[in-house]
């Protein structure tokens, strides 16, 4: 099976061919248009490989990041368990410590009932 590339210089030759049997500029346009077919595919050809190479490059790929990504993202999933039982532990503390803070505040209520009734109205 013969290549584009093949396939366009036969098409080339045969042109060159048909171009002595026919004098008019038809041919000529036409050798033209397959020159720049060819220079456009060549120029397709490119890019094709910079894209190929962007998405495969085993260092800094398009698929590299994905999967770096995915993995980043399965690792904090799995830590949302952990983060929202210790969430759940630290909520209980705050409200241990505004128990502990009311009651503080009635204790030194108290305190301060007694030491005035001691100061001013004596024993």
């Amino acid at each position: 099976m013969a290549t584009q590339n093949d396939l366009i210089q036969q098409l080339i030759n045969d042109l060159d061919s048909m171009k002595s049997s026919l004098p008019n500029g038809d041919i000529k346009r036409m050798e033209k248009t397959l020159e720049i077919l060819e220079k456009n595919q060549n120029e397709m050809k490119a890019d094709i490989r910079y894209i190929r190479k962007t998405i495969l490059d085993p260092e800094k790929g398009l698929i590299v990041r994905i999967n770096k990504n995915t993995d980043f993202r399965y690792e904090k999933e799995e830590k949302i368990k952990y983060y929202e039982s210790k969430l759940v532990e630290f909520e209980g503390v705050l409200t241990w410590k505004k128990t502990i803070i009311r009651g503080l505040w009635g204790v030194y209520s108290i305190l301060l009932g007694i030491l005035i009734k001691l100061l001013f109205f004596g024993s």
